[in-house]
């Protein structure tokens, strides 16, 4: 006899989240039907929680963790799962500015894993809920195939212009520096220099690299019908009163513009494991990176180790 599909949320406030999940799966078709959700609130006790419950097959992670961690966000956990091989791992945050850049950020810094591990994400509405159930249907039928996910179609590697995104405006430990410090406040590139450990005309093209990779990321994000960044303006260029012909040749629109990017998403330039993903991302073997992201994830049953009483599904 096949066991349920063991889901574990992680989630800061674990309670609110499995009691909204639970409720959401129980009143579709099916109910709660072949699927036992367990909690856990912190994620730096994710991979010792998985070593002592071998039985999980799926993890629905939460993007931030402010009530229980001022030192981990979701990119703990997902750097765990894909360290690990594993399990199944879904996305689902809120659909928030300073947490809309965490999935590609996920797709495109971490290293790729030999199996599929990142297999979708949702946002925290009614929308998201049932993306979280198709998902959570599609892994519990063990004799197909994963589909690529449309929440995650446009952060992927392989994803024209998007794909590229986090690798172009992070690519280096100064590059992370300055958003850090671009996302607090405005400071003058000096200041911003600084803080970088760069020379200042070297932070003055970079910010200028980084206006162009933005208008790009946003004419393509504008024209998408599913990811909660279409069609919203997540990059203007500030609109400020004529100030007279001295202040306007003092003005800098584009380093505005950046300033304005970086502020809106503050949560996620803030992230403390931030600067450490973007120094191992620079160091992998640069070959791995033309590696396909979506490996068409097949899901098979297996008998566990150990003498358990059920089957398990795991990735092939």
């Amino acid at each position: 006899m096949t066991r349920p599909t063991t889901v574990l949320v992680l989630d800061d406030n674990k309670i609110n989240a499995l009691s909204s999940l639970t409720g959401f799966l129980t009143d579709r078709p099916g109910g709660m039907a072949g699927l036992t959700l367990q909690g856990l609130s912190d994620p730096a006790a994710l991979d010792g929680y998985l070593n002592n419950h071998p039985e999980i097959d799926v993890v629905i992670v939460d993007a931030e963790f402010e009530k229980v961690s001022n030192q981990m966000t979701c990119l703990t956990a997902f750097r765990t799962l894909v360290r690990r091989g594993g399990p199944l791992a879904i996305g689902f945050s809120q659909d928030a500015y300073g947490r809309l850049l965490y999935p590609f950020a996920v797709c495109q810094l971490l290293p790729p894993s030999k199996h599929q591990v990142v297999v979708g994400w949702a946002y925290k509405n009614d929308k998201g809920l049932a993306e979280i159930g198709r998902l959570l249907d599609l892994i519990a039928a063990s004799d197909r195939a994963l589909p690529a996910p449309a929440g995650l179609r446009l952060c992927q590697p392989e994803a024209p212009i998007t794909g590229e995104f986090m690798g172009k405006i992070l690519k280096s430990r100064s590059d992370a520096m300055l958003w850090k410090e671009m996302s607090f406040s405005h400071f003058p590139y000096a200041d911003l220099a600084l803080a970088a450990s760069i020379a200042e005309r070297t932070a003055i093209q970079k910010i200028g690299k980084y206006f162009a990779e933005i208008k790009e990321f946003q004419l393509q994000m504008a024209v998408d019908e599913f990811h909660p960044l279409g069609a919203q303006a997540i990059f203007n260029i500030p609109e400020k009163p004529d100030r007279g012909p001295k202040k306007r040749a003092a003005a800098d629109p584009k380093k505005e513009a950046v300033e304005a990017f970086a502020q809106a998403h503050h949560r996620f330039f803030q992230a403390p494991e931030l600067v450490d993903i973007v120094i191992e991302h620079d160091l992998y073997p640069k070959g791995r990176r033309r590696e396909k992201w979506w490996k068409n994830t097949r899901l098979k049953t297996v008998k566990p180790s150990g003498g358990g009483d059920g089957d398990r599904q795991e990735p092939q």
